[in-house]
C-alpha cells in the first residue's frame, strides 16, 4: 500500500496529467476524507447487518507471508485456477503451488 501523500507527489500529478490532462486529481485530504467517508460507510453497515443477525460465525486465516497473494494473483493448484470469495467479491489468486 501507498501513502496517501502520493497523491501531492509532482510525479504523480505530471503521471495523472500525461494520462488526461483535463483531469484534476484530488489533493490528499480530499482523498482522505473520501477513504475516512468509506470507511464508516462501510462500518454502520455492518454494525447495522450484525445487528439483525440471529447468529454470527467467525474465522480467521493463519496463512503466513509466504502463501500470500495479491488482488492480481490467480493460485492454481495444477492446471485448474481456485477462486477465492470475500466481502461480497469473488478474488482471483494466482501463485504456481508445486
Amino acid at each position: 500500500m501507498l501513502p496517501l501523500s502520493l497523491v501531492d507527489h509532482s510525479s504523480f500529478k505530471d503521471f495523472v496529467h500525461e494520462l488526461d490532462s483535463r483531469y484534476k486529481f484530488p489533493g490528499k485530504k480530499t482523498v482522505s476524507d473520501i477513504i475516512t467517508k468509506l470507511y464508516e460507510t462501510a462500518q454502520s453497515l455492518l454494525r447495522l447487518d450484525l445487528s439483525r443477525a440471529p447468529n454470527v460465525a467467525l474465522t480467521h486465516d493463519t496463512w503466513t507471508l509466504a502463501h500470500s497473494f495479491n488482488l492480481h494473483s490467480e493460485l492454481r493448484n495444477g492446471h485448474t485456477p481456485l477462486y477465492f470469495t470475500g466481502m461480497g467479491t469473488t478474488v482471483s489468486c494466482s501463485a504456481d503451488i508445486t
